[in-house]
């Protein structure tokens, strides 16, 4: 447990920031979320022309014995996971706390996208982000 946890557990969820809450949210139910069976989750984004949004999250269960591919767990699984964290259903919570960690202004202008993957067996989140990038050249030549 860091110091985050630690002064959380003391305070009220207003004295602290969201990512902050729901990060501690995420550590205090951790092994409930993968004794339900849940191991990993990717929530990908989109954006461009000034709107963006979370476009898809992808739950997936433990990988077989015979391969290290994870297995996907299809919506209407997903669904029926009873598991609540402050007062939202799994797929809300990991698509509130995914926003925590999505580039600021990744919407503007030509926009990003990318993929917030929390890899609970690991214990770490990774973020994978692509800017979209205009360039113009321009050229002289004589005649």
């Amino acid at each position: 447990m860091d110091i985050i946890d630690e002064l959380i557990d003391d305070v009220q969820k207003d004295d602290v920031t969201t990512k902050q809450w729901l990060m501690h949210l995420l550590k205090k139910n951790l092994e409930r979320i993968k004794a339900a069976g849940v191991v990993m989750v990717e929530v990908h984004y989109n954006g461009y022309g000034d709107s963006g949004d979370i476009d898809d999250k992808t739950f997936y269960s433990e990988h077989s014995e015979n391969t290290n591919w994870t297995r996907f767990i299809p919506s209407s699984v997903v669904q029926h996971i009873d598991i609540h964290l402050d007062g939202m259903h799994i797929e809300k919570f990991f698509e509130e706390l995914a926003w925590e960690y999505i580039p600021c202004g990744f919407e503007i202008n030509e926009g990003s996208s990318g993929t917030v993957t929390f890899d609970l067996k690991e214990k770490v989140i990774h973020l994978d982000h692509g800017y979209r990038i205009q360039e113009f050249d321009q050229t002289e030549y004589k005649i």
